[in-house]
């Protein structure tokens, strides 16, 4: 399978279709939502402890040339 390589990786609001990068992304929650799409997926259980979760760990691109 061939992968295709991108000069920029745009992530655009669900509002206005504008390119936002996470740089641009205010800290205050009600300011600002990112839309993205998760590359990696990890979640832990410990399966001796009836499988409590440990941890999930996600993997986000944000590419600003």
């Amino acid at each position: 399978m061939a992968m295709k390589s991108a000069a920029k990786s745009q992530l655009t609001t669900e509002k206005a279709h504008v390119a936002m990068y996470f740089s641009d992304v205010s800290p205050e929650p009600s300011k600002s939502q990112l839309r993205f799409r998760v590359i990696h997926f990890w979640e832990a259980r410990n399966i001796a402890k009836a499988g409590a979760l440990i941890g999930i760990e996600l993997l986000l691109i944000d590419e600003h040339v």
